[in-house]
C-alpha cells in the first residue's frame, strides 16, 4: 500500500511539473532572444541559412518557426516527463520513435525523468541542409529548467532546487513541416 502511495505521489509530481513547465514556457516566450553563449557561430548560421530557406519558402519567418521548435521541444519534455508519447506535438514518426525509445529505457530502469519550469533563453538556426525535396532546419534552443530523475519516487540525479542551463537541437523537415529529431548538446 505504501509503495502504491509513493507511485501515485510520483505521478502527481510529474503531472504538476508538466503543467508548471507549460505555463512557464508560455510566459518566457515573450522574451525570445538569442543565447549569448552560442552567439557568433550560430548567428552566422542563421544569417547563412535564412536567405536560402526564404528563397524557397517566402512565408518562412524565423520568429514563427522558432516558437514552433520550442513548442515541439516542450512537447518532447512533457512526453518524457509523463512517459506518454501522445503529448508530442508537430513531431513526425521518427521523433515519436526516438521519444518512445527513451521512455521504454526509463521504464525498464524504473526511472522517471522530469523537466520542470522550462523557459527558453533563445532559439536560433544551428544548421540547414537541402535533402530530397525540402530542407532539414536544425534549431538550437537555449533552455533554463529543473531536470532531474526519480527512482521509485526518490531523487536519483539532478536537482529539484537548482535550475540548469542546457542546449537542445530540434530538427524540422520542410517536406512535411514536422520535427524529426532532438538532441541534448551540452
Amino acid at each position: 500500500m505504501e509503495q502504491l502511495l509513493m507511485i501515485i505521489l510520483g505521478l502527481l509530481m510529474l503531472l504538476g511539473g508538466f503543467l508548471m513547465m507549460h505555463k512557464g514556457a508560455k510566459a518566457a516566450r515573450s522574451l525570445i532572444k538569442e543565447p549569448a553563449a552560442s552567439s557568433n557561430k550560430l548567428n552566422n548560421m542563421t544569417k547563412v541559412c535564412l536567405p536560402k530557406i526564404t528563397a524557397i519558402y517566402p512565408d518562412f519567418t524565423l520568429e514563427e518557426y522558432a516558437i514552433q521548435a520550442e513548442d515541439a521541444l516542450l512537447s518532447v519534455f512533457g512526453a518524457i516527463t509523463a512517459q506518454n508519447t501522445t503529448l508530442l506535438h508537430k513531431c513526425d514518426e521518427k521523433l515519436h520513435k526516438q521519444v518512445s525509445h527513451i521512455i521504454t529505457k526509463l521504464q525498464k530502469e524504473a526511472l522517471a525523468s522530469v523537466f520542470d519550469e522550462v523557459s527558453f533563453e533563445g532559439t536560433v538556426i544551428a544548421n540547414c541542409r537541402q535533402e530530397n525535396s525540402g530542407y532539414l532546419i536544425t534549431f538550437q534552443c537555449a533552455v533554463y529548467c529543473y531536470n532531474y530523475r526519480l527512482k521509485e519516487g526518490l531523487l536519483s540525479s539532478g536537482s529539484t532546487s537548482e535550475k540548469i542551463h542546457a542546449k537542445y537541437n530540434i530538427t524540422l523537415d520542410t517536406q512535411h513541416w514536422l520535427f524529426t529529431h532532438f538532441e541534448h548538446i551540452n
